[in-house]
């Protein structure tokens, strides 16, 4: 495991008062904890940069499927990419399933995209990005939304029109720094290349900002 994951997250974990199990036995005690989690989120929120990016973990049993496709770190199932914009944060992140019938990239405000009624936990994640490198990224970010590009429900890595989550993030990073080893996908015991929400964050090049536990 990265040591910056997880010396960082630790670290949160303490200093917001988050990542404890608390008890839940009235309605408005629920609403009281969802009011205490989208404060802790505005704190953790203040630290995020342009081009950061999201992790997060849903409730939901395809999350947990998903999730188990990391074979490192099993905490997080989606991601996608943030922009600091004069009009708050947003996250960019392709997604298939009932949410998103039609399957194309989405560009949401994050406190819709980690909402603590959804998820059970989310994290900022930062590369060592130069400035040429990150004007890059964000600038084939903005490309991927105006091309529409839609989820690749057959996760083949070799296609570019259709990408899932974490392969927009690989394939934007691979193309920002020119290096083809940036970053490793995984290969399945069938020999089968994939990219898992855990080769994004637990590398050489990332270091996490922050990650929150709503549980």
């Amino acid at each position: 495991m990265n040591m910056n994951y997880r010396v960082q997250t630790i670290a949160v974990y303490f200093c917001c008062g988050v990542g404890l199990v608390l008890p839940s036995c009235s309605g408005k005690h629920e609403a009281r904890e969802t009011i205490r989690y989208h404060t802790v989120n505005d704190s953790a929120l203040a630290l995020a940069r342009n081009g950061d990016i999201v992790l997060r973990c849903g409730k939901d049993e395809l999350s947990k499927l998903f999730s188990r496709l990391n074979a490192r770190d099993q905490q997080y199932s989606h991601c996608g990419i943030l922009s600091r914009t004069d009009s708050g944060l947003y996250v960019t992140h392709i997604i298939g399933g009932n949410d998103n019938p039609g399957g194309y990239i989405r560009y949401e405000p994050v406190q819709s995209f980690i909402r603590p009624e959804q998820h059970t936990r989310w994290a900022l994640v930062r590369y060592d990005l130069d400035s040429v490198a990150q004007q890059r990224f964000l600038y084939n970010m903005h490309l991927a939304l105006k091309q529409r590009t839609r989820f690749d429900a057959a996760f083949d890595l070799a296609t570019d029109d259709r990408m899932y989550c974490s392969e927009l993030v690989y394939k934007l990073l691979l193309r920002a720094t020119a290096d083809s080893v940036y970053l490793s996908p995984t290969i399945s015991s069938s020999g089968k290349k994939y990219v898992a929400i855990d080769n994004l964050f637990d590398n050489t090049h990332s270091t996490t900002v922050c990650a929150i536990s709503y549980k």
